[in-house]
């Protein structure tokens, strides 16, 4: 096998276990297989309630972006809304890093497949990559349809606003990859691992707030 069928054959493994992560996380097959009603009437209940949840976030989004409007600074949503979108997925990955890198609950049964380590990173990477667009997607898809609307821009300013949402959770992901990193580097140190993950995890978090408010 040449060089290029090996990075061909990596990337496709890559997919598929991100792919099958996805499925794990959205419980897609508990829709499809269990048989027990009281489990399946219960994820659908939990599905109902987040998408609601999404629902209000993009109506909120949309409101923000609309005030900017009324009060006449319009010019200002492209920013806020690469702003709101950066802070939240950042924020998600640096909680999710550690667990989603390194210390994930499918550890053992995962690093005993026949696949490299690079490629296991990468599906977890896409994977992070993945849910970090559907959140600037959340954010900047509803603020970009107010401003759009209003503005009536170009043909260039549609291509940003979509490309925006692919790059914008772009720079999270690989920040959280090397903070995720970092953090198993220094808690694999110590002799409660996990505890001092999750408490560097969140104090990043906090310290990271605490910065965007200061400078804000």
């Amino acid at each position: 096998m040449n060089t290029k069928d090996a990075k061909l054959k990596r990337k496709n493994l890559s997919w598929l276990l991100a792919k099958n992560r996805l499925v794990e996380q959205l419980g897609w097959n508990v829709f499809r297989y269990e048989k027990d009603k009281r489990k399946r009437n219960s994820k659908i209940a939990v599905a109902v309630a987040i998408g609601l949840v999404l629902l209000m976030i993009i109506s909120y989004c949309g409101g923000v972006a609309y005030s900017y409007v009324y009060l006449g600074m319009t010019d200002l949503i492209p920013s806020i809304a690469i702003f709101i979108s950066s802070v939240l997925t950042l924020t998600f990955s640096l909680f999710k890093s550690n667990g989603e890198f390194f210390n994930f609950s499918d550890y053992d049964l995962v690093m005993s497949l026949p696949i490299t380590v690079r490629t296991i990173i990468s599906s977890r990477f896409l994977n992070m990559y993945i849910w970090n667009t559907f959140i600037a997607f959340l954010v900047i898809f509803p603020m970009g349809m107010i401003y759009l609307f209003f503005e009536q821009p170009d043909f260039i300013t549609y291509l940003f606003w979509f490309v925006s949402i692919f790059l914008v959770s772009l720079i999270p992901t690989v920040i959280a990859a090397v903070f995720g990193t970092v953090v198993t580097a220094i808690s694999s140190k110590f002799k409660y691992t996990n505890a001092v993950s999750t408490v560097l995890s969140i104090g990043s978090v906090v310290v990271f707030l605490i910065f965007l408010m200061t400078v804000s």
